[in-house]
């Protein structure tokens, strides 16, 4: 037990009043990270982040897609002017479906630019250069 002289320890137990400041700072800092991305969005979007390669494969992919589909409106949109049917890279597999394999070794030089493309057109692979030409920042198909 305690002795007659001494005093009771006084304990505090009313509540802390609490602080606002860590809850304010987590909104700051959040706030500031969706002023960042907005703004690197504006600044660098990300149609800059494709290549001329990407591009290109592209409209490779867009070419065979329209002539897959025997669509006039879509390989004349896919292609250079001036191009010739009787040229396409996929001539030999008139009237049939062909499949892209890969896409290897784009070379580019100012707006004219060739790749690699082996197709394949019923089981059958093959492999040829296909020369694109870049107009008005789209890149298409040529002979």
């Amino acid at each position: 037990m305690s002795a007659p002289d001494e005093q009771p320890v006084a304990i505090d137990q009313r509540e802390k009043t609490r602080s606002a400041v860590p809850f304010l700072a987590a909104f700051g800092l959040a706030l500031l990270v969706l002023v960042a991305v907005v703004l690197l969005e504006t600044l660098r979007p990300a149609e800059r982040n494709v290549t001329d390669s990407d591009k290109m494969a592209t409209a490779v992919h867009d070419y065979t897609q329209a002539w897959n589909a025997a669509d006039p409106a879509k390989l004349a949109a896919a292609v250079c002017p001036g191009f010739d049917p009787a040229r396409s890279p996929l001539a030999a597999a008139a009237g049939k479906k062909a499949d892209l394999v890969r896409l290897t070794d784009p070379s580019i030089d100012g707006d004219r630019g060739k790749v690699t493309v082996t197709d394949s057109v019923d089981g059958k692979e093959s492999t040829a250069t296909w020369a694109l030409t870049r107009s008005g920042g789209v890149w298409r198909v040529c002979d």
